[in-house]
């Protein structure tokens, strides 16, 4: 799980490796480490005295505002698949540990939830279109993407492609959005 400033690390494993392993790590593995997480973080802002406590939801909330800020802008100027979608879900754990941190640790595992659901749909989209391509293309550029348009008549299945990723940024009226306005109400 990274979380900013410290997300370097996800970038760099994400992009050398196979999309195979990219979305393992970026769903089963980011989502079962951010349960643990959660559920680490939320047994310790009970036990410790709510002093230390306010201190620490501050500073966990800092953390959680700074990653949303740094990996969304940097988000905008992603060329490649994997780098998008690595800024994309770190910007997402950072709204968790906002939302754990803040003891809505029931919240934060449902919309851990939709993010696994989400991230498995968007991994398997671009599976299938990788192995679907008549010249055997990987995806790995966004402009990728328009040479299969062009030759593989995929542009449902890209406009599903393109759906979850809006879903997934919190844009209105999608669920993402609805998720994300009752966290930070």
């Amino acid at each position: 799980m990274g979380i900013a400033p410290f997300h370097g690390w996800a970038l760099s494993v994400n992009s050398n490796a196979p999309i195979t392993i990219t979305a393992y790590l970026q769903t089963i593995y980011k989502g079962l480490v951010t349960i643990i997480f959660l559920n680490l973080l939320n047994q310790a802002i009970h036990e410790i005295s709510p002093q230390f406590c306010d201190s620490l939801t501050i500073v966990i909330s800092i953390l959680g505002f700074l990653t949303i800020a740094v990996c969304t802008f940097s988000a905008i100027i992603q060329a490649g698949i994997k780098h998008l979608w690595t800024h994309l879900s770190t910007a997402v754990m950072g709204f968790l540990i906002i939302l754990g941190a803040t003891k809505f640790l029931v919240f934060s595992i449902t919309y851990s939830i939709f993010y696994f659901f989400t991230s498995i749909s968007f991994f398997s989209l671009i599976l299938f279109l990788q192995k679907e391509a008549k010249n055997k293309q990987t995806f790995t550029y966004l402009t990728d993407f328009k040479k299969t348009i062009k030759h593989n008549n995929a542009l449902p299945l890209l406009l599903i492609l393109t759906f979850l990723i809006i879903m997934f940024a919190g844009l209105p009226p999608l669920l993402g959005f609805f998720f994300k306005l009752k966290g930070y109400l």
